[in-house]
């Protein structure tokens, strides 16, 4: 289905991009915050407990690639359109990461010149493995999206299930993480253009979710478990449940829609070395909680709060220094200066 037009979001998928960050920074508490519970000797509870969110953060990060290729796949995209996009991205992260060292650097010791260098290119020395990934997708689509328009179904089929074989692998053959993105893409893309009716998506999703707490906790194979939730699981976890959204009727929310456009600062503040020491480590291990569910519903309500009240307003402010600055329009500034200046303009001939 289309977005209700095109000035308008349909909110459905701005509350499921809110959705997929949230997954992932939940994700990140249950892995770095609540790790050292499984060191103990756990019970069962505490097995459950401490890995609740875990199987969440592929699933997140495939439904935020999921809606860009729903929305982005089918265009007749231009370089200049993906080097918007990308440079959005890749301002607002170099903008947190500057933040977030200064930040650092005046209120903790626990920076270094490592950390330095990758705060001022983040994207290049892939401080964030996701945002790599995704830039350079972005970058890709003009040529991505050309070869998949011209593409039949058939043929569009088989490049999903060779992708989906090759995600299969990752797991098993540890295939760089990278590739993840690129299925999820393919999918939105087919989706819009074909659709895809599947019956009883709620029992398969109820199913693959089980499967992915088996893996992760009844097994309580950190090694091995975890590994098998990365790859194709989280894909069809995060299909089935864009499906899902599908199946909703559209509608509208200013408050949804403005509150998604600070998501993904969520996932770049905290992650930020430092402060995912900091917010798992210290703020919010919550080490001197022995029941481990109780925890989790802890943690849940501070990362609430933390995303949508803390990030919400730095964000605002970020994108009002942006808008004061035109830093978003940033690419066309520069290529209207070049195709203006005389001088320049001999290099191109």
């Amino acid at each position: 289905m289309e977005n209700m037009n095109n000035k308008v979001r349909d909110s459905r998928f701005e509350l499921l991009r809110l959705v997929a960050i949230l997954m992932v920074v939940l994700s990140h508490f249950s892995l770095f915050g609540q790790e050292q519970r499984l060191q103990l000797d756990p019970s069962l509870w505490d097995r459950i407990g401490a890995d609740l969110f875990t199987p969440f953060g592929k699933v997140g990060v495939g439904l935020f690639v999921l809606i860009t290729g729903y929305f982005l796949g089918n265009k007749q995209s231009t370089i200049i359109s993906a080097i918007n996009r990308g440079w959005k991205i890749w301002a607002e992260t170099i903008f947190y990461t500057a933040f977030m060292f200064v930040t650092f650097a005046i209120f903790s010791r626990e920076i270094s010149f490592g950390l330095l260098v990758k705060s001022i290119i983040p994207v290049t020395t892939v401080l964030y493995w996701f945002v790599t990934s995704y830039i350079v997708l972005i970058l890709l689509s003009p040529i991505l999206n050309l070869v998949l328009n011209q593409m039949s179904q058939r043929q569009f089929q088989y490049l999903i299930t060779v992708t989906t074989v090759l995600n299969f692998m990752i797991p098993v053959l540890q295939i760089n993480f990278e590739l993840m993105v690129l299925l999820p893409y393919l999918l939105g893309s087919y989706l819009k253009q074909y659709g895809m009716e599947i019956k009883h998506k709620g029992v398969y999703l109820t199913l693959i979710l089980l499967l992915s707490y088996i893996l992760i906790i009844v097994l309580n194979t950190r090694g091995h478990g975890l590994a098998l939730t990365i790859g194709i699981i989280p894909t069809i976890t995060a299909l089935l449940i864009f499906l899902i959204v599908l199946d909703f009727k559209p509608f509208h929310s200013s408050i949804i829609n403005k509150f998604a456009t600070t998501s993904f600062a969520g996932y770049l503040i905290t992650e930020f070395p430092p402060m995912r020491n900091l917010l798992w480590n210290n703020v919010l291990a919550l080490s001197n909680v022995d029941n481990a569910l109780v925890a989790d519903l802890i943690g849940f309500i501070a990362i609430l709060l933390i995303l949508y009240i803390g990030v919400f307003l730095i964000d605002l402010i970020r994108q009002k220094i942006f808008k004061a600055l035109g830093v978003d329009n940033a690419p066309q500034h520069i290529l209207a200066f070049l195709k203006n200046n005389k001088m320049l303009n001999r290099f191109y001939i």
